[in-house]
């Protein structure tokens, strides 16, 4: 095995059989990274950092489990390696990053960046938090998705089905000049966290359930929801909102505005 600490490398980088790269630093590509065999191996060690802007290992293998450590595929349209897991991830820099069916969780965080676009192909648990930042577009289709610590959306996050559940755990923040998409999904959410809206905020027919306690509704949503229910105990609205239904199974607090169209319980 061969370690590796900071530098650019120039075109392509070759692994040659089955030997393994450990990367200690951070490693920037210019051009692919090729293997010649199933063995030709790249390990993102612990903090470390890969910046890919070509192909990754079409041959090989990628190890990219260590705690902290980042893969950003910086590259214009770019097919994600298929990998189980990742720790960090990052699309970065323009076209589509294409995820594969192998790659099923994210230990820590997934960001997207530049007008980088990707759409989930299977099942994705990402455990640390969803920054969909903006000129991206990130899209949940019909399989489960769960974000368990903050999502955070100045690009556009699509909801495109209702299929698979979509469990967004932490603080749901869209931000000025951010979208949220679900009139295609018209997905029901359960939410957790706190909800605030300074974007554009397109719910669609879901039901939105606020199921945690002492959390906070804001900002401005100018289109309306079809159904909301308040679970959690003590939720409070600070915002403006419409919903054709309100149900409140919980205590509550409204110092905003409200408009339940046809029926509030």
């Amino acid at each position: 095995s061969f370690d590796m600490i900071a530098q650019a490398v120039g075109g392509a980088f070759a692994i040659t059989g089955a030997i393994t790269i450990t990367n200690n630093g951070t490693v920037t590509t210019t051009g692919a990274i090729t293997g010649t065999v199933a063995g030709s191996t790249w390990v993102n060690a612990a903090n470390s950092t890969l910046n890919a802007n070509g192909a990754v290992l079409t041959t090989g293998t990628l190890t990219a489990t260590a705690s902290g450590n980042t893969v950003n595929y910086k590259g214009g349209a770019q097919t994600v390696k298929a990998t189980a897991t990742y720790y960090h991830l990052t699309l970065s820099g323009s076209g589509t990053k294409t995820l594969t069916v192998t790659t099923t969780a994210i230990s820590g965080n997934l960001i997207l960046s530049g007008t980088a676009a990707a759409t989930t192909v299977v099942g994705l648990t990402i455990s640390g938090n969803l920054t969909v930042g903006t000129g991206t577009t990130f899209t949940a289709a019909g399989f489960v998705l769960t974000v368990t610590g903050t999502t955070s959306v100045t690009g556009t996050l699509t909801i495109s089905s209702a299929t698979g559940t979509k469990s967004i755990n932490g603080d749901f923040t869209v931000n000025l000049n951010g979208t949220l998409n679900n009139t295609a999904g018209n997905a029901a959410l359960i939410l957790p966290g706190n909800l605030s809206n300074s974007g554009t905020f397109n719910p669609g027919t879901g039901l939105y359930t606020l199921s945690g306690a002492s959390k906070t509704i804001s900002g401005t949503f100018a289109n309306a929801f079809t159904a909301m229910t308040i679970s959690g105990a003590g939720v409070s609205n600070s915002g403006t909102f419409t919903t054709a239904t309100l149900t409140v199974n919980n205590t509550f607090s409204n110092t905003g505005t409200i408009t339940a169209s046809t029926s509030l319980a």
